[in-house]
């Protein structure tokens, strides 16, 4: 598995629907020294809220449930939190034949979406609600690209207009 943790990330502006490479970051955060953890997710969650207005709200389904829709003309979005940096997916509205899938951008290097991952047999398995909770459980999600662990902090849900964040907005 090889997705990418950043403190500067494609996989928001990909989810959130706004251009811009490596420069997306929820509310612009950045971890400071002194905060905890929960303080640190916190932020990023406020940030997400006060970067989308009017356009985005907190999914009322807490993890680990998985919010069968998003409300309205909205996308379901979710954000996990590690230690060090966020990874955002975001799943498809509609889909013809199977199950919607879970989608992100690696970031600015490889600006191919991602639908699949490779599973411990190296098969390419699509990311839906039926395995989100073991992707994001995965001990794999959760190394840095120098292979140091990245422990999980918190994961949220959010619902974003279908059209995005307004131009600019992050």
């Amino acid at each position: 598995m090889s997705e990418t943790w950043d403190l500067n990330s494609n996989c928001y502006g990909y989810a959130v629907k706004i251009k811009g490479c490596g420069l997306a970051r929820p509310g612009g955060v950045t971890r400071l020294a002194h905060e905890t953890d929960a303080q640190y997710a916190e932020r990023l969650k406020q940030g997400v809220l006060a970067d989308g207005g009017d356009r985005v709200s907190e999914n009322a389904v807490m993890w680990p449930a998985i919010p069968n829709n998003a409300s309205g003309n909205r996308s379901l979005v979710v954000m996990i939190v590690g230690k060090n940096g966020f990874h955002f997916l975001r799943r498809e509205r509609t889909r013809i034949k199977g199950p919607k899938r879970w989608k992100w951008k690696q970031g600015c290097l490889d600006n191919k979406v991602v639908t699949k991952v490779d599973d411990v047999h190296g098969t390419k398995t699509e990311i839906t609600n039926t395995n989100l909770v073991q992707f994001i459980n995965s001990p794999a999600l959760f190394t840095l690209s120098n292979g140091m662990p990245n422990p999980k902090v918190a994961v949220y849900f959010f619902d974003v207009n279908s059209w995005g964040f307004k131009s600019g907005s992050i």
